[in-house]
């Protein structure tokens, strides 16, 4: 993918399906895998290389969740939960240490699961990512990315993490 925005939300099968590699140098991408165990919100049978862009993706997938290669150019972080994210109600937002807004989604099912990439992301920084909360005042709410409004913690759960050394870390239990 090299620009544009891409919205893939799967009922059914996987929302992102590649039989070599994937790789990313711009442009959005929001990727939704199906309410059930068996499927992802991206499946490569190679590398998942995000070199460019912004990539958000959520899936209820235990058993098959894929991690974004090492080897990619930009920061990425890939979280696993305790807890699932219900449908509908629940934000899922990400911001540095300073407050600095890098994304609110809202998945349009349930997951445990998520990736997020994004040139705003650093390594060796810490972030805060919040589970509910509200969001006013939205100008776009393409694909459940949310911009151009406000969004407020109050009721939310939280947690902190600080991105390592390499490109990609994994957040578990949040």
């Amino acid at each position: 993918m090299k620009g544009g925005t891409l919205v893939a939300s799967a009922t059914n099968g996987d929302a992102v399906d590649c039989n070599g590699n994937f790789t990313m140098t711009g442009g959005t991408l929001l990727a939704y895998g199906p309410a059930n165990n068996t499927n992802e919100d991206i499946d490569v049978n190679g590398n998942i290389l995000i070199n460019g862009g912004l990539f958000f993706g959520a899936c209820y997938n235990s058993s098959m969740f894929e991690t974004i290669t090492s080897s990619s150019t930009q920061t990425g972080v890939c979280l696993k939960s305790s807890s699932q994210l219900s449908t509908g109600s629940n934000y899922f937002h990400i911001q540095n240490a300073s407050g600095t807004d890098l994304g609110t989604f809202m998945p349009p099912r349930g997951a445990y699961y998520y990736h997020f990439s994004s040139p705003s992301l650093a390594a060796s920084t810490t972030y805060t990512v919040y589970i509910g909360g509200s969001y006013s005042n939205a100008t776009s709410s393409l694909g459940g990315y949310y911009t151009g409004g406000t969004y407020s913690n109050t009721n939310a759960t939280k947690k902190t993490f600080t991105t390592g050394t390499s490109k990609i870390t994994t957040v578990s239990s949040f």
